[in-house]
This record gives C-alpha cells, structure tokens and sequence, in this order.
C-alpha cells in the first residue's frame, strides 16, 4: 500500500470520528434556537422555541448550560455536514486510483492479447458500453412484454425530432437535452420502464450513467407545466418518484418548462457538472 493510500485511509479515519462525536452531540441536544444580543458589551442568550417569536426568552446565568448545549449542537451538526463531505471526496479520490491502476494493467497488454482477456475490473468505457447494451436489451425486453411501443407521433404532419442518435423523442427540448449528453459522452437510455413499487411501470424521460463514479440517475424534463392537468401529473410522479427512494440532489434529476419559460439550458449544464461528469 503506498503512502497517498495510507493518508486517504488516516484522513477518513479521523473525519469518522468527527462524525461520531457530532452524532453523540446531536442526539442528547435540546430543542430551540439560540439569539445572541450585547447588552452593554455583554453577550445575552435568549431561547427561541417557537419560529414566530423573533426574541426569545432571556437565559440568566444558571441558564447558561443550555445556550452552550443548544450553541455545541449547530456547531456539531455543521461539522458533521462538512466531515461527511469530505469523506466522499476522499472516497472519490481511492476510486479514481483504484480504476485508473486497473485500467493501465489491462492497457499495458498487447491489443491481441487484450481481445482474449475478460477484465477483473472494466475501464470506464468498457463499463459504459457494458451498461449501455444491457440497457438497451432490458429496453426492447420490457417493451415487448408490457406491449410499449417506440414513441412515434399519431399526427404524421408534426415534425419528428430526431437526436444526434437518431432516436425519436416526444419535444424539441428532450432532443436538445439528450444531444448535449451525447455530446458530452454521457450514456443514457430514452424512457427505459422502471418499476415503481405499488403502482407498475412508467417511463423516465432519461435514464443516466455517470460511468465515473458507475452510479445510475433519472432525469424527468416536465415541459407543459403551465398546463394544470399537465402539472398535477408531474408533482403525483414526482411523488412516485421520492416513495421509491429517487430524490432530488441524490438520483433524480428535474428541469421544468412552460410555455412562458424555456428550457434553462444553464441549469442542464448545470446539473451535468454537478452529477454526471464529476
């Protein structure tokens, strides 16, 4: 093991700990927030329980036990946020090493020798590719069985759009969201059936690998909702979404549109750095 390994390795060990005490801290803490206020270059703490109460009640001196507890448990609940960070930023780091090291044994065989070996550890590419097609068979599997058929529109006078891909996609801003992933490299699959537990299959706009880190979004573009039917369908999916543990900043992506509103390609962009290219 070399020396970078063994700091990572300290370095968690020692936010871990930060994140123990922290949680020890938190779990006996008093309720309530706590108001600092100089009196005559003198700092009074009141205690605010109710979030409509601006003041608070003033804490005297044998109080004081409960503003340090109440001031102890914000400062270990930031630490903990902080500590958690980090730790996925050092975890972050060991997996880039630990698949770079594996990536380079592979490439250092000759290209003939490379066609007769199966990896222990696939390449990020090789990963990509390896989900993409089995995607894409789980795709045409589940569409036969549940009778889906591929978009297309009833209306032959409307326009098709096409992606880069040439797929068929249901608006112009799906065929703009999914030709910036496939610019970018970004594997997705357009309306792979996902099954939601108690209500059956539906169909996510894009389903998305970030073949860093190999982690696996959705992302839903709901493009109509200045329409009220349009919009209560939306918020009842979304719903869906969070009852099958897909949430918004963990996997599951959301962009909005109107007829009012465009599609923010800023934020698209955005949210590509954020979680698909790290």
């Amino acid at each position: 093991m070399d020396e970078l390994q063994k700091l990572l390795e300290q370095e968690v060990s020692e936010l871990r700990s930060i994140i123990k005490r922290a949680e020890f801290i938190l779990d006996s803490a008093p309720e309530g927030h706590l108001r600092v206020s100089k009196n005559h270059g003198k700092d009074q703490y009141y205690l605010r329980t109710n979030p409509k109460d601006d003041k608070g009640v003033y804490l005297k001196k044998s109080e004081l036990e409960i503003a340090k507890k109440i001031a102890q448990r914000d400062y270990a609940k930031k630490m903990k946020s902080w500590a958690c960070s980090e730790i996925q930023k050092f975890e972050q780091l060991t997996y880039y090493k630990r698949y770079e090291m594996s990536s380079q044994i592979f490439d250092s065989f000759h290209e003939g020798k490379r066609k007769l070996i199966h990896p222990f550890v696939l390449s990020e590419e090789m990963y990509a590719n390896t989900w993409i097609n089995s995607q894409q068979k789980k795709k045409a599997k589940l569409m036969r069985e549940l009778h889906y058929l591929e978009y297309s529109y009833k209306n032959g006078d409307e326009p098709l759009n096409y992606t880069e891909k040439g797929e068929i996609v249901r608006s112009k801003s799906e065929k703009i969201i999914a030709d910036r992933y496939h610019r970018l490299g970004i594997p997705y699959i357009y309306e792979l059936p996902i099954r939601m537990k108690g209500f059956g299959y539906i169909k996510p706009d894009f389903t998305l690998l970030n073949k860093h880190t190999r982690k696996v979004y959705i992302h839903e573009h709901f493009g109509m909702m200045d329409q009220a039917e349009y919009c209560e369908k939306a918020m009842k999916k979304i719903e869906l979404y969070q009852l099958n543990h897909f949430y918004v900043g963990k996997n599951l992506l959301l962009t909005y549109e109107s007829s009012g509103h465009m599609l923010n390609m800023k934020i698209v962009d955005d949210l590509i750095r954020e979680f698909l290219l790290f």
